[in-house]
């Protein structure tokens, strides 16, 4: 999802069918390259309750003090890696940027996991 809005009806709905619910969002965060700064996507999943609630403070903290384009340095200060998986989608991410618009994104926090 880009935005936790969704997450409610989800859960009702997964609770009444017995599926487990994996949530995820899909935020941006900010890539400095070429002396030039873009934007790259990335999905976080929550793994439990405790992850559900980070998501929460994450996106309120991406969207309510930077305009909706997050940072490695604010995410790193809700990480919780028994709450939550970083994964890196192709589209829209820094592998996305780097290969069909010729930038040099640099990515490495060693959370990572590519969708293949």
């Amino acid at each position: 999802e880009d935005s936790p809005t969704g997450f409610l009806q989800a859960r009702k709905v997964c609770l009444e069918n017995k599926v487990n619910l994996v949530f995820g969002l899909r935020l941006s965060l900010e890539c400095f390259s070429n002396d030039d700064q873009s934007n790259h996507k990335v999905i976080i999943f929550a793994k439990n309750d405790s992850g559900c609630k980070l998501l929460n403070l994450i996106y309120s903290d991406f969207f309510c003090k930077m305009n909706g384009v997050g940072n490695y340095k604010s995410l790193k200060e809700f990480w919780n890696e028994d709450d939550l998986m970083l994964a890196i989608p192709f589209y829209d991410s820094f592998l996305y940027q780097n290969s069909f618009s010729f930038k040099n994104c640099i990515f490495s926090t060693g959370l990572d996991i590519f969708f293949l």
